[in-house]
């Protein structure tokens, strides 16, 4: 909406200069009329337009199957949005759009309290109703002006005959041309585009024009050019003197273009300078239609693309996206231990010419390779890769376009999070879980030289053990002489005289205390590894990601090496090896 504003204010502006420049000092009052309105469409239109444009385009591909062998594959990189600042909380739509109604409320009320104003002086004034014309009969002293076929004229001044027959007849000319159509549309457009400087100045043109047009009917009809400019010189001279509010809607004279409108009544324009300056016209308004129209385009399919189109239906298609370790087929997300059985529940009803004819779009960003091979592997056991002679859903040598390492925005945004957590006290760490899950998986991405040369990897602190629970055990002894304690809300009883029980020495009544339960076995850190090697774990030691295998030799070597093991939902686990401290 702002460029067509912009580009609407930018063409007006053009048009309006050419005016000025070549047409408003020509005689050819009627053909400058047409431009002004002309020059007010074409300001609305061009802006609005678009012209489609169809083109051939390749998008550039890594890697392409044959649709024979069923697998199409693009890769993409991410696009990472902008970090959001704090001028985003403002709603600058909303406060635009509030300006804007506000405009249109104060001048919309202003346009309808001046028509009101001319309806009102129609209804309380004496009419005249001639021909064409009607002549409303106004008690204030207010200089001729026209609205429509309405003329309104001072009472006193026109029964008198006051009023010179030239400035009755230019009013004349101004109502049977129907100039006022012309100043209620600038009107109604200053209403709409009140911010837009232009319609202003197209506005005060126009209705200067009109003044030429009348102006030119009377000299063609008295003959008498010198006469009537002194008939409007002294005419109006003498009611310059006095103070007057008059419409904006309405036709009337004007002592400040007097002086204008003298000048151009000496002119004669000949047909031939019209012809030429109009030829002018037509280069700048196509350098507008060049300039200040929108061009669309849209990439034409080739050939095979739409006889593939047509040949599968829209419930008949294999389109792949992994990003960020999710897998989306068709749209839905697929977790990796299902997606063999979704594949094979999504081609269930396919025929086997299908198999083949179908092509498989994969496309993937921002993902390991390891993620991958994993799904790799999962497609080939489905029934689709075996009716394809075992076709793999991402063709051989996509290893090496994939890029290495994380991008330049990942890497800024690990040092940061890494410096952040390296500079804090390790005794008084805040550690939020958020930054811990972004600052391994951009640390799983990161290439060896990267690691190397980026933060070191925060040394967290060990979460703490949740507590053990305490067994209380109870013992009755004779000799207690605590008292029991009192529950609040609980009336204590009246303790009462008793003998005291008589004690045998040779026998003491203890009630045993229960076992304690046995201590769980320690577990063994080897077979710990071993267990979460078979779960496909992350193993890390000294912030270096190692395989299961070497996790299992450093155990072996050193049994007392320090086990860490963190579980985010579905995803792999991650086991950190460090030295005790």
């Amino acid at each position: 909406m702002e460029t067509y504003i912009l580009k609407s204010i930018a063409c007006l502006f053009v048009l309006w200069g050419f005016y000025k420049l070549f047409l408003e000092n020509l005689s050819h009052h009627h053909f400058k009329r047409g431009f002004l309105l002309f020059a007010v469409l074409c300001s609305l239109i061009i802006p609005s337009l678009v012209f489609t444009e169809y083109v051939r385009y390749e998008a550039p591909v890594i890697s392409t199957v044959q649709p024979s062998d069923g697998v199409e594959m693009f890769i993409e990189t991410p696009i990472m949005p902008a970090p959001a600042t704090d001028m985003d909380t403002i709603n600058w739509n909303l406060l635009l759009f509030t300006i804007y109604g506000l405009g249109v409320l104060l001048f919309g009320f202003r346009f309808l309290k001046n028509l009101y104003q001319i309806l009102k002086r129609v209804r309380n004034n004496t009419k005249l109703k001639e021909k064409l014309v009607t002549k409303v009969l106004l008690q204030p002293l207010l200089p001729p002006h026209t609205f429509f076929n309405y003329i309104f004229l001072n009472k006193k001044q026109f029964e008198e005959n006051r009023i010179p027959k030239e400035v009755l007849l230019h009013e004349e000319v101004h109502a049977r041309q129907r100039h006022s159509l012309d100043v209620v549309l600038m009107e109604i457009l200053q209403v709409v585009f009140w911010f837009n400087p232009m319609v202003y100045l197209i506005k005060n043109a126009v209705k200067l024009n009109h003044e030429f047009l009348a102006d030119s009917e009377v000299i063609k009809k008295t003959q008498t050019p010198n006469h009537y400019q002194n008939t409007l010189l002294s005419y109006l001279s003498q009611e310059s003197a006095r103070k007057y509010q008059s419409v904006s809607m309405a036709n009337a004279i004007n002592y400040s273009s007097i002086k204008k409108r003298f000048k151009i009544m000496k002119k004669t324009s000949s047909k031939k300078a019209l012809a030429l300056r109009s030829a002018l016209a037509l280069p700048v308004v196509a350098l507008l239609l060049f300039g200040f129209s929108e061009t669309k385009t849209i990439q034409e399919q080739s050939t095979l693309d739409n006889i593939l189109t047509i040949q599968n239906p829209v419930d008949k298609q294999f389109i792949l996206l992994i990003a960020n370790g999710e897998i989306i087929l068709n749209g839905k997300k697929v977790p990796l231990n299902s997606f063999a059985t979704t594949v094979d529940a999504l081609t269930k009803s396919w025929e086997e010419t299908e198999y083949t004819a179908i092509p498989v779009m994969a496309n993937f960003s921002n993902t390991p390779l390891s993620f991958l091979k994993k799904v790799e592997t999962e497609f080939q056991k489905t029934h689709f890769s075996k009716s394809n002679e075992g076709t793999r859903i991402f063709p051989d040598g996509y290893e090496k376009n994939i890029q290495e390492g994380a991008s330049r925005k990942l890497m800024a945004e690990y040092n940061a999070l890494a410096k952040k957590y390296n500079e804090m006290d390790r005794s008084k760490m805040r550690i939020l879980k958020g930054d811990v899950e972004r600052l391994e998986y951009i640390y799983s991405i990161m290439s060896d030289k990267q690691k190397a040369d980026a933060e070191p990897f925060p040394d967290f602190p060990e979460p703490p053990q949740p507590p053990q629970p305490i067994s209380i055990e109870k013992f009755h002894s004779p000799k207690s002489t605590q008292a029991p304690k009192t529950v609040k809300g609980t009336k204590t009883p009246t303790p009462q005289k008793t003998e005291a029980p008589k004690v045998v020495p040779s026998r003491k009544s203890v009630v045993p205390a229960p076992p304690q339960p046995p201590a769980p076995p320690k577990p063994n850190p080897l077979d710990h590894i071993i267990e979460m090697a078979k779960k496909d774990a992350t193993f890390y030691y000294k912030r270096k990601e190692i395989s299961a295998d070497e996790a299992i030799t450093l155990l072996k070597k050193n049994p007392d090496l320090s086990i860490s093991t963190t579980k985010r939902n579905k995803e792999r686990p991650v086991v950190k090896i460090s030295k005790n401290l």
